[in-house]
């Protein structure tokens, strides 16, 4: 007998805590469960201090709406969708490993049926999303800069999920203009995170812009006449240990209360001493700062298992700091080991970094790992990126004098736990580096502050030179800055005058959030989002950097290479604008502070000549070469040789020096492995004694030909020395090599020009539409699965599906009406003579023949050769769109037969039509179809029919009034969102007629 669905109430999210964790929660986190679960709501923000588990507001959320599941879903209140947001580019998201762990142990009860109380929280969440086929009860998802998880991040609206991601990454989606999205993608993510969803601001002190933005935009949201979802949209929550700034806006404040915390791991905690001592630089040399950090970080090194942090303000100093101790390393043989933490790093790295350091179970940094005495210490040195979201512990910090919100952050990686009691931390100031005293790299008059408190609260430091800085250290003034010391010293106003200072935030008013929900075709001029998410003086937009093991001027290459291989998040970095177009005008950046925004102001001339071969590629593909750095835009993603450098093993270096970057591509979540000499190459050093890759003949076994060559990689790969990066590469790519030398089911593809050949081998009909460009005139991923599907039927599934989506996400009824509608009429323009001759594969008489209207043409999507010359043979224009013949046939169906569209806002239903592939927001394309026919159209079991001139009356000019009209109707979210349901409704029963091992969401124009 299956489990059943039992009660849920907040008595019970200790419980549910203790299975999770194996421990009981604090108060605080109990607390607030009640308080959201009984329903007063989430508050405006929630004010704990740093190492009391703040991304327990996860398990909160996930838990209320798990309550809330058995509830119809009008009236449920509990957000479907929670992000996680963060302005740092974490080197380890500890809200999305903990949210990974969750939804591992949730889908583990609910596959084993477990009758205890995380089966029947895993049973509530999976009967919110059971219409999917989903098995996940909650799915996790980690956003950062990319440019292929946008397009399969999530495939459902009812799907519960948790999403940790950037403040850019986030809020450019948000705001309708993702980095990197598709601009056909652009409105289903607007409605996936504006919609139905809870924010949560991780450390919300550091990101006042996005959250001033976030609360304009939901304002504005809500001046709509008829909102969608108006009980699911509550304020941003903000969530910090250091919230003084944040506190002054916020009317509804959850706070800590360190008297109710009595278990013996909070006392712990609150009676931890970090004791604060200060060093006082007497030189201005940026040497002497580097030097200083780094002796300082040696004199704390005390005995096996040691622990030893070192926190720099920018970039560059922490890579200075990083490169003067390898030195020591290097020349004394000193025995300890060294790691350098950054945010700008490609995530391919960046996990593997966080395996061997920052995570359970080996990682060296990790709160949850007890130190190894048989192991020697370790010196990590960082930038400010591990203030927030990692969970650190370390028994000593070095760090440059901060402002003292960020000094609270870095201390609390500081004996985390309070297991040691008391600790060390050393605070090096110098005297600015620029003209004016007063003024500090980053924080500015901030870190001044801060300094002159801390030297009025323990003493003046006598100023020191490096040669004596062991006899400053030990002799230096002190101050407790542990828990309780803070309380002690100062009021919640005296902290936030010490805090870093606010950028400037620009106001969204509500002509401006219309022009973003614009996204087909985008306004020009448009305004650029960045100064919305990081403030005017910080909004510093990004580029995304690629490498690839390619050193070709021929632009069919990169796009041979770019269509067979797209570029993934995880080969992807993401730099401000002004880095990306020094390194690739030849200039070395004196990279800032490791802030998402923030870098080096410094940029080139506009019409300075690229020194660096450099190819721009768009969301869709299409790539062209950079011949200036004016062509770098914001959000823009750049393919690079490998061996232009700019990367390292700890992440970017902006140093175009020639340096190798081992090309990455194939060694995360794909099913696929190029094999091309230039790749392998990048990946080790040597490759003496490997063959080389060998010519696979029509009638040769491809396995009898290609193992051998792959073994022989895995072999070589197995040698760390012989590795670049020092082997973190090798266990990922001798995984994937095996993985192919067992399997089955290969398939290769030659590719490449006939001099320069290439294998692309994979599994099965793993990214199928891999091959399949967005400017086909056909639409090869709607159209395209493993077998032939009826236009009638498709037409019927997609209804089914749609009305399904719209009764689970809790649309009301003439709204349900609207999108099931849209989804029987949606591809109605595919009846289009000439369409169904492309669907026939370019076979008229085949057509003729048949006289079966086809919605899907079952011809192989890889054959990219076969759909071009099904296109050739049909006549159908280039460019033209069958969602215009579909939109006007809804049209003239519904002046035909009004008795048969009562009750429908068909308005909406016409641009639902026109907008299932992301266009039509507000304008389809124009094209002039030059041999117009006529299209016959009905709606499937309705006995009338109609006829569609495909000539210029399908150019509908009323697109864009209707398109405002609709916006101030239903809101610009809530339109995007009723948009939403009918194409993942349209992607999902595409995926089911047999598209399988692709990460697309169904169509091609969403393929990123």
């Amino acid at each position: 007998m299956k489990a059943a669905i039992s009660s849920l109430s907040s008595a019970e999210f200790p419980d549910f805590f203790t299975a999770l964790y194996g421990c009981q929660p604090f108060a605080w986190q109990t607390a607030l469960a009640e308080r959201i679960v009984d329903g007063k709501g989430w508050p405006e923000a929630i004010d704990v201090p740093t190492g009391f588990g703040k991304t327990a507001a996860i398990d909160v959320a996930v838990f209320s709406l798990a309550v809330q599941a058995t509830r119809p879903p009008a009236d449920r209140t509990a957000p479907t969708r929670i992000f996680m947001v963060v302005d740092r580019r974490v080197i380890v998201d500890q809200s999305y490993e903990r949210a990974r762990q969750l939804a591992v142990k949730l889908a583990e009860k609910f596959q084993t049926e477990d009758p205890g109380i995380l089966g029947n929280v895993a049973r509530r969440l999976r009967s919110l999303c059971a219409a999917t086929g989903n098995p996940k009860p909650l799915e996790v998802v980690r956003m950062r800069g990319g440019a292929t998880w946008t397009s399969a991040w999530l495939e459902s609206p009812v799907q519960p999920a948790v999403v940790c991601g950037t403040v850019d990454q986030v809020g450019s989606r948000l705001l309708f203009r993702g980095y990197g999205v598709s601009q056909h993608r652009l409105p289903i993510d607007a409605a996936l995170i504006g919609t139905d969803r809870l924010l949560i601001l991780d450390e919300a002190h550091l990101a006042l812009p996005f959250i001033t933005t976030a609360q304009s935009v939901s304002d504005e949201e809500s001046l709509a006449s008829d909102p969608v979802l108006p009980r699911r949209r509550p304020s941003p929550v903000l969530l910090s240990a250091t919230l003084p700034l944040g506190e002054q806006s916020a009317t509804d404040v959850f706070h800590f209360h360190s008297g109710d915390e009595t278990s013996d791991s909070a006392q712990d905690r609150l009676r931890a001493q970090r004791h604060v001592r200060l060093v006082d630089l007497k030189s201005r040399d940026p040497e002497d700062l580097v030097a200083a950090l780094a002796d300082a970080a040696l004199h704390a090194l005390a005995q096996p298992g040691t622990r030893v942090l070192v926190v720099a303000n920018t970039v560059s100093l922490a890579r200075q700091v990083y490169e003067r101790l390898q030195a020591d390393v290097t020349g004394n043989g000193s025995s300890y080991e060294l790691a350098l933490l950054i945010g700008r790093c490609r995530p391919a790295e960046r996990d593997l970094i966080a395996r061997k350091w920052l995570l359970p179970p080996d990682g060296r940094l990790s709160a949850d790992v007890a130190r190894d005495v048989d192991k020697p210490p370790v010196i990590a040195v960082s930038t400010q990126t591990v203030e927030v979201g990692a969970d650190l512990d370390v028994d000593a910090l070095v760090t440059e004098c901060c402002p003292l919100d960020a000094l609270l952050q870095r201390l609390g990686r500081l004996d985390r736990r309070g297991t040691r009691g008391s600790s060390e931390t050393v605070v090096v100031h110098q005297a600015s580096r620029h003209d004016r005293g007063d003024t500090v790299p980053v924080y500015g008059q901030a870190t001044t502050r801060t300094w002159n408190w801390l030297v009025e609260v323990a003493g003046k430091p006598t100023a020191t030179t490096v040669e004596k800085l062991p006899g400053a250290i030990e002799k230096a003034p002190v101050v407790d800055l542990g828990p309780s010391g803070i309380d002690a010293l100062l009021s919640s106003a005296e902290r936030a005058a010490l805090a870093s200072e606010p950028p400037l935030c620009p106001i969204v008013l509500g002509p401006q959030f219309a022009a973003w929900a614009r996204t087909s075709p985008v306004p020009v001029p448009d305004q650029d989002v960045a100064p919305f998410l990081h403030g005017i003086d910080r909004g510093m937009p990004t580029a995304n950097v690629c490498w690839r093991a390619l050193d070709s001027d021929d632009r069919e290459a990169w796009e041979d290479e770019l269509r067979t291989a797209p570029m993934l998040a995880h080969e992807i970095v993401s730099v401000t604008i002004g880095e990306a177009k020094r390194f690739l005008a030849g200039e070395q950046a004196d990279s800032g502070a490791d802030l998402e925004g923030a870098g080096s102001e410094s940029t080139p001339d506009e019409g300075k000549p690229i020194c660096v071969k450099a190819w721009l590629v768009d969301p869709e593909g299409s790539v062209s070469k950079l011949e200036t750095v004016s062509a770098v835009k914001p959000g823009v993603t750049i393919a690079i040789p490998s061996g232009a450098g700019g990367h390292d093993e700890w992440g970017w270096t902006g140093k175009a020096d020639g340096t190798v970057v081992p090309d990455v591509a194939d060694l995360g979540p794909v099913a696929r492995v190029r094999l091309r000499e230039t790749i392998v190459d990048s990946l080790i050093t040597d490759i003496e004694g490997i063959p080389k890759v060998p010519s696979v003949d029509g009638g040769d076994d491809v396995r009898e030909v290609l193992v051998p060559f792959m073994e022989a990689i895995a072999k070589k790969a197995n040698e760390a020395s012989m590795s670049r990066f020092g082997g973190l590469v090798n266990e990922r790519f001798t995984t994937i090599v095996q993985t192919f030398a067992s399997s089955k089911q290969v398939k290769i593809l030659p590719c490449g020009p006939d001099d320069h050949m290439w294998y692309l081998v994979r599994v099965d009909r793993s990214a199928i539409f891999d091959v399949v460009s967005d400017d086909d005139p056909i639409d090869a991923g709607t159209s395209a699965v493993s077998s032939r599907v009826g236009l009638d039927e498709h037409l019927h599934d997609v209804e089914k599906r749609a009305q399904s989506l719209a009764e689970a996400v809790g649309l009301p009824p003439p709204l349900q009406r609207a999108v099931a509608l849209a989804g029987l009429a949606h591809d109605l323009g595919k009846a289009d003579p000439r369409f169904q001759v492309m669907l026939y594969g370019g076979n008229a008489l085949g057509w003729e023949a048949s006289g079966v209207l086809l919605a899907k043409s079952g011809m192989d999507p890889a054959d990219r050769v076969a759909f071009r010359r099904a296109w050739k043979a049909s006549g159908w224009p280039a460019g033209m769109r069958h969602e215009a013949i579909s939109a006007a046939a809804i049209d003239a169906l519904y002046t035909a037969v009004p008795d048969h569209f009562c009750d429908v806002d068909m308005d909406l239903v016409r641009h639902l039509v026109a907008s299932h592939h992301g266009r039509s927001r507000p304008l389809l394309p124009a094209v002039l179809d030059d041999s117009p026919c006529e299209v016959p159209a009905s709606l499937p079991d309705l006995e009338r029919s109609v006829s569609i001139a495909s000539d210029t009356t399908l150019i509908d000019w009323s697109a864009p009034g209707r398109f405002e009209r609709l916006g101030s109707a239903y809101g610009w979210w809530g339109l995007a969102l009723l948009e939403s349901v009918v194409r993942l409704a349209d992607q999902a029963v595409s995926r089911e007629y047999g598209v399988t091992g692709d990460e697309d969401t169904g169509s091609s124009e969403d393929e990123q």
